[in-house]
């Protein structure tokens, strides 16, 4: 049984690499070279033209003109971690949401209500 199964085996390994062979070859005669041709680079109209964006930072002074020390939190985005390390992705009030930041939960002491309903909505959140 063993000496027919190597027989076999043997037999099958003869097949596939000729059956390779075979693919190579129709691959290769049958493969022709790829020519680009560039097109030529033509004038855009002035209202095409790539312009640069207007980009500007919220201040962050205050009304008196002093650096601010202490940002306000809109709300919490998201949540890493548990417990004492736990990190919050953090949207901070006058300033867009893709410049939040990730903030430990110790940086935010001033704000439990936050928190609080963060940790409500992530309960409610779960599903079953």
């Amino acid at each position: 049984m063993t000496k027919l199964f190597c027989q076999l085996c043997d037999r099958a390994q003869s097949h596939i690499l000729k059956a390779k062979c075979q693919q190579k070859h129709y691959a290769d005669t049958h493969r022709r070279e790829v020519e680009y041709a560039l097109v030529p680079d033509r004038p855009r109209a002035p209202s095409q033209e790539p312009q640069e964006a207007v980009v500007e930072w919220p201040s962050s002074r205050d009304a008196a003109g002093s650096p601010m020390d202490h940002y306000k939190v809109d709300y919490i985005m998201d949540q890493r971690g548990s417990g004492g390390e736990a990190y919050y992705l953090v949207k901070w009030r006058g300033f867009p949401e893709d410049q939040a930041t990730t903030e430990p939960a110790s940086h935010l002491g001033g704000c439990p209500a936050l928190l609080r309903a963060r940790r409500r909505r992530q309960r409610n959140c779960r599903p079953p």
